[in-house]
């Protein structure tokens, strides 16, 4: 977090900070921190560090706050400071409950692309679809599997799905394209390791 002046000076600004809860409890969430500090004639900022603690757990983002005192040198605008800490935990994705629906009511379409008689990489995804169909199934540039576990950017059945696929057409085609949460199911399943779940 950066303590910042709205301009240079040429007087040494100090003042006392101390992180206080909210959502964000520390010791669960963050590593509290308390002292002071000083902003040096000439400087526009100081920055205080806050480590966060880090978890399994899936989580809404939360916050908590920076509290400046004792300030001396400058006038304050504002001594309180909301800050939020973004969970970086994913949910885990089931194929069977997320993943194959959408796959079956996107990428199946009869007669074209991963339905009919002959599915696009052997992937067939229309009614019968199967785990097994989706992980064995090639289609990529060098004729390798189009999932790879733990590896989205390379992992044909997601990159093809974005704005700018590494070859050929954006899919799935003749339709609309995938939503960029529909887009982020397909990846976080696969860098979960694609599990059969």
């Amino acid at each position: 977090m950066n303590v910042t002046l709205d301009h240079y000076t040429t007087r040494q600004v100090t003042f006392a900070f101390a992180t206080q809860s909210d959502s964000a409890k520390a010791g669960n969430d963050f590593v509290a921190v308390s002292g002071s500090d000083t902003i040096t004639a000439g400087q526009i900022s100081a920055t205080i560090l806050v480590s966060t603690i880090d978890d399994s757990e899936v989580e809404s983002d939360e916050t908590f706050f920076m509290v400046l005192t004792a300030v001396s040198g400058a006038e304050v605008a504002r001594a309180l400071a909301t800050c939020t800490i973004s969970d970086n935990d994913v949910a885990d994705v089931s194929f069977a409950a997320q993943v194959r629906p959408l796959l079956k009511t996107s990428c199946a379409k009869l007669g074209t692309c991963h339905g009919g008689s002959f599915p696009g990489g052997g992937m067939f995804l229309d009614t019968n679809a199967t785990y097994t169909n989706v992980i064995s199934a090639t289609g990529n540039l060098t004729g390798g599997p189009v999932v790879v576990g733990h590896s989205s950017a390379t992992s044909t059945l997601y990159t093809k799905t974005t704005d700018s696929p590494p070859f050929g057409s954006r899919m799935p085609q003749g339709a609309a394209p995938l939503s960029l949460s529909q887009q982020a199911l397909i990846r976080d399943w696969i860098d979960q390791g694609a599990p059969d779940n």
